[in-house]
């Protein structure tokens, strides 16, 4: 009896190292590891909000970079949902995504922004599923009397 026991419980733990994972898998990241384009100057702020232009100066170009780790399955970026808070009634945010291959030919690119201002976070969303790697680029307003843009974060999910 112990021994169909032992059995049992070798043969579901040999099993469950041998099932494939799960190809899906998300990662969320903060706006605050997106680099601006350039030289950082006064007015670029990175911190809990992300990536904010605090000076009334002009907007900011700023790229994120995409990744999904690469699996001999796939490995694809699924989609992409950027988070951000447009507070400038003049001037959207613009961003660019681009999803490439390993060689860094692209595959995918889409220009999306958001709805004017709004003290409300807004999402952009693409539907992607190819490429691995890529890149956000985005241009974020400068500051005005509304407060300041911020580009928050990003979900990168694969599959």
């Amino acid at each position: 009896m112990r021994i169909s026991k032992l059995m049992g419980g070798c043969l579901a733990v040999g099993l469950g190292l041998i099932a494939p994972a799960s190809l899906a898998e998300s990662h969320t990241v903060s706006g605050s590891i997106c680099q601006v384009v350039g030289l950082k100057e006064f007015g670029d702020t990175y911190n809990q909000f992300g990536y904010g232009r605090t000076t009334t100066m002009s907007a900011k170009n700023i790229l994120c970079p995409l990744v999904v780790d690469h699996n001999p399955m796939g490995g694809n970026i699924s989609s992409i949902l950027a988070t951000m808070y447009d507070r400038d009634p003049n001037s959207d945010i613009v961003c660019t995504l681009t999803v490439t291959d390993l060689a860094g030919n692209a595959l995918f690119t889409s220009t999306q922004n958001s709805v004017g201002s709004s003290s409300s976070p807004q999402t952009l969303s693409w539907n992607v599923g190819v490429g691995s790697y890529g890149v956000i680029a985005c241009s974020i307003p400068a500051q005005t009397a509304s407060d300041i843009s911020h580009f928050t974060s990003y979900i990168v999910q694969g599959g």
